[in-house]
């Protein structure tokens, strides 16, 4: 987040840039209000209950699936009690990056629980790196917000399959 916008605001007119800017903070306040640190309970949790780390996990992740339904609930009803206003037609882009970015990032909280923090590294590496590569690209041959903005999304589900794969490859590891 702190890199693309050196990029971007060259890429994107003042206006789509201020649109960009618009749609990460919406997504931020959702997603803070979201996860509302569900996934960093695993960091105390999992240790103090050794014997049933993937019992943590699903609960977890079902905790993080239903706080981001109802926080994604909650916006689609005021946003249609606005008539459209709340979040200026990203109600759709929103959603779904909400869901995805907020679903994924307990893997994460998992592997640090069990002192894992390659993994996590290269996790979060991974992400910046193709998330700021990706809103480049695309802002380069498109020149526009809603093409960056979409793409976002797409990223966010790609990255919950990887991670799921990942996490899958993890859990062999962690099981030993």
């Amino acid at each position: 987040m702190l890199i693309s916008p050196i990029f971007l605001v060259r890429l994107l007119t003042v206006a789509e840039f201020g649109r960009y800017r618009e749609f990460l903070l919406y997504a931020s306040i959702l997603q803070s209000l979201a996860i509302f640190s569900i996934n960093a309970s695993l960091l105390y949790c999992v240790p103090a209950n050794p014997e049933s780390p993937w019992r943590l996990a699903r609960q977890t992740a079902f905790l993080a699936l239903c706080s981001s339904v109802l926080v994604v609930g909650a916006l689609v009803a005021l946003d249609d009690a606005s008539g459209g206003r709340l979040v200026n037609g990203y109600l759709l882009p929103l959603a779904g990056y909400t869901l995805f970015s907020v679903n994924l990032d307990f893997w994460e909280y998992f592997w640090l629980a069990h002192g894992r923090a390659v993994p996590v590294f290269i996790s979060s590496a991974v992400r910046l790196t193709v998330r700021v590569a990706v809103a480049v690209t695309t802002a380069a041959l498109t020149h526009d917000v809603g093409a960056v903005i979409a793409m976002q999304k797409e990223i966010g589900w790609l990255t919950t399959r990887i991670l799921r794969v990942a996490g899958h490859r993890s859990r062999a590891k962690i099981s030993r």
